[in-house]
């Protein structure tokens, strides 16, 4: 008996349609992946090495993206999620604190040239389902600064103006703008309302 829906990936997108198809009884299936694989990984790690979240409502100390998944994950299974694991569909959650006693599995590869669609587990064995939801994500192409200083992202370093522009770690610094492209000058043209005391670009050669 085919499945009724199969969501790849475990960020927020994915977690997110995993808690309203519960709610409607669709019973979904979840591959969430693991940290150092592809593809369900991307969207996880971006959500997880964000730094603490101090946007979200009814959160005033702020979350940090590993917590904030395993809420999410919590959510959705206590609604009727099922996670596709090394030890079955697991019906357990994630303790924020604690992590995983168990290994997500990843999905190796899909099928969809007919109905129903069919997902390859990592373990080999072949899952069919009638609705696949893929919510995966690139993740965030870290430029040389990044790359150079690995363990400031969160602590100085930001791929998300937008998001970040206006922390305190920021507020009253000369900032610094890497890229020329649309994107950089989307960054840039927000960060000029924010309290940062000047912003510079550094332009990389093409």
């Amino acid at each position: 008996m085919p499945e009724k829906l199969v969501i790849i990936g475990s960020g927020p997108a994915a977690w997110t349609a995993a808690i309203y198809a519960a709610r409607a009884n669709l019973m979904p299936l979840v591959f969430a992946g693991s940290p150092n694989r592809c593809p369900p990984r991307s969207s996880r790690r971006a959500a997880h090495a964000h730094h603490r979240d101090r946007k979200l409502p009814r959160l005033p100390h702020g979350v940090t993206g590993p917590k904030l998944m395993s809420y999410m994950e919590q959510q959705a299974v206590r609604f009727g999620t099922r996670i596709q694991t090394d030890d079955g569909q697991h019906p357990d959650v994630s303790d924020p604190d604690d992590g995983h006693s168990y290994k997500y599995h990843d999905c190796e590869r899909v099928d969809l040239s007919a109905r129903p669609f069919k997902v390859l587990d990592e373990d080999g064995s072949v899952i069919e389902t009638e609705t696949l939801i893929v919510a995966t994500a690139p993740p965030p192409t870290a430029q040389p600064a990044q790359r150079a200083t690995p363990g400031r992202s969160g602590g100085g370093v930001s791929a998300c103006a937008v998001c970040d522009g206006a922390l305190p770690v920021f507020r009253g610094k000369e900032l610094g703008v890497v890229g020329g492209g649309d994107s950089a000058i989307e960054e840039a043209t927000h960060l000029t309302s924010s309290p940062a005391r000047s912003i510079s670009f550094t332009v990389a050669a093409s």
